[in-house]
């Protein structure tokens, strides 16, 4: 287990088998998205799937639009305030055969399905694979609650299967 999700396992902010689960969406290359409020950790979590993705790929930090026709296999899009940021996500989305890292917070709302949905109307790639990772506070403490994994079926359409706890 990479050494940036042991301390979260440690912690009891989740389990092995997420961390397992993180790190093989990883290997595969699948977009990332933590969810939820920051005092549940998404921030960190986010730094710290995207310190994994720049040991593992090629990645490109975006600040605006036009950073996202980068040639690299990953996106990392940490949440900044200016209002373009649906804009330079949307663009993101859009990339074929590109992945992103980013966070998704009571400041920065957006539906990631009708992302992905605009996404396949725009440069149908139904290969892509999108996991939420919605945190929560548990008792007063952080916590991975669950996965949303999100994929297109034959039609385009986006199908969303969420996953609980796992061991």
């Amino acid at each position: 287990m990479h050494t940036k999700l042991e301390r979260y396992v440690n912690d009891g902010f989740m389990t092995e088998g997420q961390a397992q689960y993180i790190e093989g969406a990883i290997e595969r290359g699948e977009t990332l998205i933590a969810s939820g409020h920051r005092s549940a950790g998404i921030r960190n979590l986010m730094a710290a799937v995207m310190s994994m993705v720049m040991e593992k790929h090629s990645s490109t930090k975006v600040k605006d639009a036009k950073d996202t026709e980068s040639d690299t296999k990953y996106l990392l899009i940490p949440a900044f305030a200016e209002d373009t940021f649906l804009d330079t996500l949307q663009a993101a989305f859009n990339r074929k055969g590109q992945s992103l890292v980013t966070m998704k917070d009571p400041d920065h709302p957006y539906s990631v399905i009708k992302m992905m949905t605009v996404a396949y109307k725009t440069m149908a790639d139904p290969e892509k694979v999108v996991n939420l990772m919605e945190c929560n506070k548990i008792d007063g403490e952080p916590k991975l609650i669950k996965f949303s994994k999100m994929t297109y079926n034959e039609k385009g359409k986006v199908v969303r299967e969420d996953k609980e706890v796992m061991a």
